[in-house]
Order: structure tokens, then C-alpha cells, then sequence
């Protein structure tokens, strides 16, 4: 199956910068270093583009309301309410984390990807009128979704509190 060589040839590729190139993991001593930045350019930007060159551009903007709702306000609220259940449970018996950390950790997790969902997407509606709708929508959402997780994330970082 082609995932399985897109794995091995990612894990090759992963091993390759590790050992010989040393860019993604950055070693000192027996601590390591990820280099965010790295990531950002090489890994993330090219997955970005080719979702962006391959969506079909007449449902994305047919649809781009519904998308920019699932993209920014669904992964907003995700957040919000993520954030107030944590920070009600904080200083309890049960848990006790830094503010800051509540918040990363709510965007973190409200970055859900649901590019996963595209295979299955199509073994139900292939090729139709309709998989492309769905398609584009998912896909813009994933998008939205993640540039909205990634700016929120590194403003946290930056913000004092």
C-alpha cells in the first residue's frame, strides 16, 4: 500500500537529517532540541501547498463561509471551552498546571486534523459531485484549522502573563 512506503521513506528521510545533517534535532549532551522553525518551512509549508494546489477551487469558494465557520470559529470555541473545563479542574485534587500551559495545551488539542477523514471520504461517495463538495470543504477547514492553531500557539508563547 502506498502509506506504508510514504512511512518508511518519511522515517528514512527522518533518520537522514538525524544522523548525517542533524537539522530537525539539535543534540546537547543527551538533551535534544526541535526546531520549530524547521518544521514550520520544510514540513508543514509543503503539506499546505499541495492541499491548497489540489482542492477544487470552485467548491472552496462556493463554500468558503461554511469553511472559514468550521475553520475559525469551531476551532475558537474548541478552545474556550476546552480552557474553561481546565481551568475550572485547576488547583483541585485532581490537577494543578500553570495557566499558560492550559492554554497550549487547548490548542493544541483543538487542532484536529481531519485530512485522516479524506480516504474514508472518498470509499463512501467516489468521484461524485458531492466527495468534491465534501472534498473541499474538509480540506479548507484543515487549513484554517491549523494556521489558526499555529498563530494562537506562538502568541501564547510570546505573551507574558
Amino acid at each position: 500500500h502506498e502509506s506504508t512506503i510514504a512511512i518508511f521513506l518519511g522515517f528514512m528521510m527522518a533518520l537522514f537529517l538525524k544522523v548525517v545533517l542533524d537539522v530537525l534535532i539539535i543534540g546537547i549532551g543527551k538533551k535534544h532540541i526541535f526546531v520549530e522553525r524547521f518544521f514550520l518551512l520544510f514540513v508543514a509549508a509543503p503539506i499546505v501547498f499541495a492541499v491548497g494546489y489540489t482542492i477544487k477551487k470552485t467548491q472552496f469558494f462556493q463554500n468558503f463561509l461554511t469553511i472559514a465557520f468550521f475553520g475559525i470559529i469551531s476551532t475558537l470555541l474548541s478552545i474556550v471551552l476546552q480552557a474553561l473545563i481546565l481551568f475550572g479542574l485547576n488547583n483541585t485534587v485532581i490537577m494543578e498546571i500553570d495557566p499558560r500551559d492550559i492554554l497550549l495545551i487547548t490548542i493544541v488539542t483543538s487542532s484536529s486534523d481531519p485530512m485522516t477523514a479524506l480516504p474514508l471520504l472518498n470509499v463512501v461517495s467516489h468521484n461524485s459531485a458531492h466527495s468534491h463538495k465534501l472534498d473541499a470543504m474538509v480540506s479548507g477547514e484543515s487549513m484554517l484549522n491549523c494556521a489558526i492553531s499555529i498563530i494562537l500557539f506562538q502568541t501564547v508563547l510570546k505573551t507574558e502573563f
